[in-house]
């Protein structure tokens, strides 16, 4: 049976948990919120506060591939611009840079990461991201676009004709 995991589980992510196990899937789930809707509707699910990478990761490593689904912003959205319209975008791109940063994604190579709205901005921005990287110190360009390019990228609903 195939396991998928969802980084954030309210109520925006419920309608696909459940998608996902009408097909056949089984569903890992992690939200900060022990009331999150979704960990009650998932297969296995579980209070994580998922700012807290390695935590994460476990929860992966014990149960599934990875998918990262932003629900809770880390700030109030901006006026007049719905979060569905950017905000989530930047959060999805804002935890792939946290997971490469963190050194997670070096960490556990056989992990497979999903990144929910077609990878955020980071097919854009990739190399911004790895110039941002790079100034911290301790790594090489190419080892960090490497692990940039090891995430997956859902793209179900973030096709459009532009």
């Amino acid at each position: 049976m195939k396991t998928v995991l969802f980084v954030g589980a309210g109520r925006h992510q419920r309608r696909a948990i459940l998608q996902a196990r009408e097909q056949g899937i089984r569903v890992v789930a992690v939200d900060r919120n022990p009331d999150a809707l979704g960990l009650q509707v998932a297969d296995v699910g579980e209070a994580v506060d998922f700012t807290d990478v390695d935590a994460v990761t476990e929860v992966a490593r014990r149960h599934a591939v990875v998918l990262v689904h932003p629900s809770v912003l880390p700030g109030p959205p901006v006026p007049g611009v719905p979060p569905f319209a950017a905000d989530f975008l930047l959060d999805t791109t804002r935890a792939a840079y946290r997971l490469v940063q963190s050194g997670a994604v070096r960490r556990h190579p056989d992990l497979r990461i999903i990144l929910s709205h077609a990878g955020g901005f980071l097919p854009y921005a990739s190399h911004r991201l790895m110039a941002a990287l790079l100034a911290e110190g301790g790594r090489a360009p190419g080892d960090i676009l490497d692990d940039l390019r090891s995430f997956w990228f859902d793209t179900a609903l973030s096709g459009s004709p532009a």
